[in-house]
């Protein structure tokens, strides 16, 4: 079984699960980043940009809070590793 949910719903209770095609959840963090944006005329502006970044068996990936993933309803044998 699996749903499609938001970045923003993943939480420690994911931890195990497949997400898409990113692979096996092993951690999950929600925070903010702050960047400078370079505007045409060379100014620098300051942005914040809230995140969700998750580690999984492929890698790390920073994503929106809004970003649609797909979750499957079962726990992976690597969630102990």
């Amino acid at each position: 079984m699996s749903v499609m949910i938001e970045a923003r719903r993943l939480n420690g209770t994911d931890l195990g699960r497949t997400i898409g095609n990113f692979g096996v959840l092993k951690q999950v963090s929600h925070g903010t980043l702050q960047v400078e944006v370079e505007e045409d005329n060379g100014n620098l502006i300051p942005m914040n940009l809230k995140t969700v970044i998750i580690k999984t068996s492929t890698g790390e990936y920073a994503l929106t809070p809004s970003t649609k993933i797909t979750i499957t309803g079962k726990r992976s044998p690597e969630a102990g590793q």
